[in-house]
């Protein structure tokens, strides 16, 4: 039977009418316990946990509901000791109320035992853990080991000194974490620091680079710069073990090996500079034409800011070689016929005839408008095909 037998809705309280069609009414008379709450043992100190209780209800007309107590019912009931109140040692009586109506039922509160200390607390392995623990050596032990080392230690002594002290609060569990977890910090401490002392020579000569890092080309910059970044935090933390900090120079090493030099274009503008004052006029088309192809290669080659120095060497040879290679406009006719248009002249005479000829043509091989600053290469091509002339203007008397 129930409460929704009568067609009733709605929260109980502790006093309620209950009406029927007809007009009868029906009334709550009494409650019993039919069932006691799940648990019926405490120790001190506890709280009344009534779980598990159901009561029967009793109405006037006969008829009986049973209410469990729930988290929907718990507030039409009243416990005495309150559910808040800690409870004493004994045999205790809890009275409950419902519907106005009380009803008892019994638990039974036990004494808590106290810990007592010295016999039943065994300390000898804690004592002699910290024994080991006190004859440990830190020295190298990166900065985390050696903190949690130092942190376990303080700890397994303090335990000791509160069991020494009487401490009932202590237990045997306390004493058994305090000396194993100081056990596991030893186990650590071989975890050494990293010896940096190359690390920070090759820093240091990194820092000089990074200085003038505008004298690199760009390729392989980016890659320095984290290098060295992650080898200064490296230097920096207390936990890095050696094979962190070797790592970390070699990467860093790595990365220096890798960037270049902006090359030097000294030469290459000198070059371009004496190609540039030469006269088209005194050399013959196709080798001035060489010469002016590799001139314009080596203005791109000292324009390019990312230029190798392969690429400037290469630039370098090229101009050069186009230089060597000029050849003057010939001028060897005129001077047969001047050698010619005196039969009188001697050997001596034809040779000065021939020198004049020579200086003549080595005269046109650079027009720079200042002599001490012609081309070695142009001059050494011009002397060398005057002198060709030369030998032609005498061959041409030997047969005459």
């Amino acid at each position: 039977t129930g409460l929704g037998q009568y067609g009733y809705s709605g929260s109980a309280s502790a006093e309620f009418e209950i009406r029927v069609s007809g007009g009868s009414e029906v009334t709550a008379t009494g409650i019993a316990v039919k069932t006691a709450p799940t648990k019926n043992v405490y120790t001190e100190g506890e709280t009344l946990d009534p779980s598990g209780l159901v009561l029967t209800v009793s109405y006037s007309d006969g008829s009986t509901a049973d209410v469990a107590y729930s988290d929907e019912t718990a507030g039409s009931f009243t416990f005495t000791p309150g559910l808040d109140t800690a409870l004493e040692a004994g045999n205790v009586t809890v009275t409950v109320g419902y519907a106005g109506f009380e009803a008892m039922f019994d638990i039974r509160v036990d004494e808590e035992e106290p810990v007592e200390p010295g016999g039943d607390i065994s300390t000898a392995v804690l004592e002699y853990a910290i024994e080991l623990a006190e004859g440990a050596s830190t020295d190298g032990v990166v900065d985390a080991v050696k903190e949690n080392f130092e942190n376990a230690l303080q700890a397994a002594k303090d335990v000791l000194a509160r069991v020494q002290e009487g401490d009932t609060t202590v237990t045997q569990s306390d004493v058994d974490t305090a000396w194993s977890n100081l056990i596991k910090a030893m186990q650590y401490l071989e975890f050494k620091k990293g010896d940096k002392t190359d690390l920070e020579k090759v820093i240091a000569l990194a820092d000089e680079i990074n200085n003038s890092l505008d004298s690199y080309l760009d390729a392989g910059k980016d890659a320095f710069t984290t290098a060295l970044a992650e080898a200064k935090d490296v230097y920096a933390d207390g936990n890095a073990m050696q094979d962190d900090v070797d790592a970390a120079w070699r990467t860093l090493m790595n990365a220096m090996a890798e960037l270049r030099l902006r090359p030097s274009k000294d030469l290459l503008e000198d070059l371009i500079s004496q190609a540039e004052g030469l006269s088209e006029a005194d050399y013959e088309a196709e080798s001035f034409a060489a010469v002016r192809s590799a001139l314009a290669a080596a203005k791109d080659v000292f324009a390019n800011e990312e230029a190798t120095p392969e690429e400037v060497d290469t630039s370098v040879s090229a101009l050069e070689d186009a230089l060597a290679k000029l050849t003057p406009v010939s001028t060897g006719g005129d001077n047969g016929q001047t050698g010619t248009g005196n039969d009188g002249q001697t050997g001596g005479s034809s040779n000065s005839g021939n020198s004049s000829s020579s200086n003549t043509s080595g005269s046109k091989a650079v027009k720079t408008g200042d002599t001490a600053n012609a081309l070695p290469f142009a001059v050494a091509a011009a002397v060398a095909v005057a002198a060709a002339a030369g030998v032609i203007v005498l061959k041409k008397k030997e047969d005459k």
